[in-house]
């Protein structure tokens, strides 16, 4: 047996576990005296064993590591136990077989359970099985490489806790061995390249932005998932030529795009953080950068927040820099698991890339949408961007919508893209799958960013600061386009609750009353915008179907012959406090009194009487069809020489085009009564058309001049 003797030489000093070094001694004199004998050799560590440390202390630490060896050394009695770093142990079973390992290895998480502090600990292990000499001279070796193998694949969240090495363990050695072995060769011959999977914006369904995802297409395997090789390339330490590959190749791409003449919207690249320990990532990409002739903004930073929490003190000033270059910086899966506002408080973000996570459980548990709202809410406070990933279904982008979130993307619009090398970029822009959604300009981005800052959630939506999430608040933003049209972008559930109160269906009919010009509110509100535009804000009343709208209106931004506002709605008809009651109550009683008549006419061709002083009958007692009641009205209560005159301007078939020549509001006409006795008095009749849902109507006034 082992020569050593010196107790100082043969044991961790923290632990009492023997070191590495007298322990593998030990072993190989085992190989060499008992040759043919069985073994488990067992590969221990406690992941998330950090914690403890930052939760109770370094010394409190230490001590806990002293009662685990002891626990190794107490459950594999008279055998090796050893510590090789940290919270890293090993141990040599020569007593038990690899299954009745692992219910002794149970045994010990339970035992951990139990100890200060120790509730939340886990155990990973790789256990490994076999007998002395039967791989040679260097079997202990082998075994000790194989269990260390076998622990980080559980560690890696395999769904087992303790892993026994077998052949599925051996082929995923062999692959991953593989895929390192064909790592370079395979970015030589173009097998890992970018495809590209839109960003969609929430407002107009546009693509605003491509995802760079390095995909890698093997002669051997076909496509190699890229969480089989993403992380085995971080822990070799070889992600950053991953990284800088993918993104020469978006540089050139991005190139041939702007050569080729094509709408060219900005491109997403991810950053790992090894990249930022390994070298200087901001001069390699304006390397890159430069060398393809590619302006910063077509280049948006994407880096995990999971990165951000382990490298945040040597990460810091490199994302300043790319800050201060003009490059736009994303934090990519907020709200993964490592979560930290300070991440927000202490570095410069543009975007939120919000975990697609939440999205998942979205249809089955109601909190991931609470969750949601709450970061869109909190991004748009600070003046952040949105963007919300793995949307797959209608139901998740109209909450997503509804909520203000600016961008989208995921497999309900598109899957990611790959650019086929031997076609030009031209064609596959303009004829091919990166044709399907249309492409957002670069000005219009810069219009809908405006647009997309307002906070839907605030309750002071108009004002900037910090506000309460929830919100009832009826908010629309709207468009006026050529000082014409108007184009409804975007509305909450209490606005489409006012254009049903209105006899709007939805946003769709609200649109299609939008580009008539016949409409009188569509008049009211074009005013109201250029003043809006004029003074940024203003507010007004605009008269809808026969109800009475309160509009608070600030103007965001303008694009060309397009112009954004922010509405505000109340409907003031149903909610008048006393005093606006009793002040319509007046208003109505005297603008009663200005007219002896007033008769409402559908499209139809019915009539009704509204109102009707005590000199005239009520015609539409006698029949309610416009054109035999205006011709009984014209018998009995026009003057004769007029009254072919007064047939032809109560015509409703011709209101419209003569009300659109006369460029007025209404049409207006002077008569005389065939009353003898007031024949030489005038009586001004008036026809107002307005729309009434998906109708015309038309309000008929009659008043006496004196």
């Amino acid at each position: 047996m082992s020569l050593i003797n010196n107790e100082r030489e043969t044991r961790d000093q923290i632990t009492g576990a023997l070191t590495t070094s007298v322990f593998m001694q030990q072993v190989e004199e085992l190989r060499k005296a008992c040759p043919g004998e069985s073994y488990t050799f067992i590969y221990l560590m406690i992941p998330n064993f950090k914690s403890y440390n930052l939760g109770f202390g370094y010394a409190s630490g230490n001590r806990f590591l002293q009662q685990f060896a002891e626990l190794l050394e107490n459950s594999f009695v008279g055998q090796l136990v050893a510590r090789e770093s940290s919270h890293h142990f090993m141990v040599l079973d020569r007593a038990h077989s690899g299954k009745e390992t692992v219910e002794t290895l149970r045994e010990c998480q339970s035992a951990v359970n139990r100890m200060k502090g120790g509730e939340h600990l886990l155990l990973n292990a790789g256990i490994v099985s076999g007998r002395f000499g039967e791989l040679g001279d260097d079997d202990v070796y082998q075994s000790f490489d194989r269990a260390r193998y076998a622990c980080s694949y559980a560690e890696r969240g395999h769904g087992r806790q303790f892993v026994i090495y077998g052949s599925s363990v051996q082929r995923k050695i062999d692959f991953e061995l593989y895929l390192l072995r064909e790592f370079f060769p395979a970015m030589e011959r173009g097998d890992i390249q970018p495809f590209y999977q839109p960003e969609v914006r929430a407002l107009t369904e546009q693509c605003c932005g491509y995802e760079a995802l390095a995909r890698w297409v093997d002669a051997k395997y076909g496509m190699i998932a890229p969480d089989a090789f993403i992380p085995l390339l971080e822990r070799e330490l070889l992600i950053p030529q991953l990284d800088l590959h993918i993104i020469r190749q978006v540089c050139k791409d991005i190139r041939d795009e702007l050569d080729c003449g094509v709408i060219t919207v900005p491109v997403s690249v991810n950053l790992s953080r090894i990249d930022f320990q390994m070298l200087d990532v901001f001069e390699e990409i304006e390397k890159l950068r430069e060398e393809f002739h590619v302006p910063r903004y077509y280049l948006n930073i994407e880096i995990t927040e999971s990165a951000i929490a382990e490298g945040a003190v040597y990460m810091a000033p490199v994302i300043d820099r790319f800050c201060e270059a003009g490059y736009q910086v994303w934090m990519d899966d907020f709200g993964s698991g490592y979560s930290s506002l300070n991440n927000l408080q202490d570095f410069s973000f543009d975007v939120l890339k919000i975990d697609m996570g939440f999205l998942r459980q979205f249809s089955t548990n109601p909190k991931s949408g609470v969750i949601v709202r709450e970061i869109i809410n909190l991004a748009k406070r600070m003046g952040l961007g949105t963007l919300a990933e793995g949307v797959e279904t209608r139901e998740q982008f109209e909450f997503l919508k509804e909520c203000g979130c600016e961008k989208v993307q995921g497999y309900l619009f598109s899957k990611p893209l790959k650019v086929d090398r031997s076609v030009s970029m031209y064609d596959q822009v303009t004829t091919g799958e990166f044709s399907r959604i249309p492409r957002e300009k670069r000005e219009d981005s810069r219009y809908y960013k405006r647009i997309a800052d307002v906070n839907y959630l605030s309750s002071s939506p108009m004002e900037s600061g910090l506000y309460i999430t929830s919100n009832s608040l009826p908010i629309v933003i709207i468009e006026v386009i050529g000082g014409e049209q108007i184009n409804f972008l975007y509305c909450n559930e209490a606005y489409r609750g006012i254009l049903h109160s209105a006899g709007i269906e939805d946003l769709e009919a609200a649109n299609v009353r939008g580009n008539e010009v016949d409409i009188p509110e569509n008049r009211q509100f074009i005013e109201l915008a250029k003043r809006a535009e004029s003074v940024g804000r203003v507010r007004g009343d605009i008269l809808i179907n026969g109800i009475i709208f309160k509009t608070d209106m600030m103007f965001l931004a303008r694009k060309g012959e397009r112009a954004a506002f922010l509405n505000v709605v109340q409907n003031l008809s149903p909610n008048f406090v006393s005093e606006h009651a009793e002040a319509m109550s007046l208003a109505q009683e005297y603008i009663l009194t200005e007219y002896f008549r007033v008769d409402l006419f559908d499209e139809d061709g019915t009539a009704m009487n509204v109102y009707l002083d005590a000199d005239q009958q009520r015609i539409t007692d006698e029949t309610d069809r416009t054109e035999r009641a205006v011709d009984l009205y014209a018998r009995r209560y026009i003057r004769s020489d007029e009254a072919d005159a007064f047939r032809e301007f109560y015509s409703m078939d011709t209101v419209l085009e003569r009300v659109r020549k006369s460029g007025e509001k209404h049409l207006v006409h002077i008569f005389h009564p065939a009353d003898s006795e007031r024949n030489g008095e005038q009586q001004c009749y008036t026809i107002t058309p307005f729309r009434m849902g998906e109708r015309w109507k038309f309000l008929s006034t009659c008043r006496r001049l004196k």
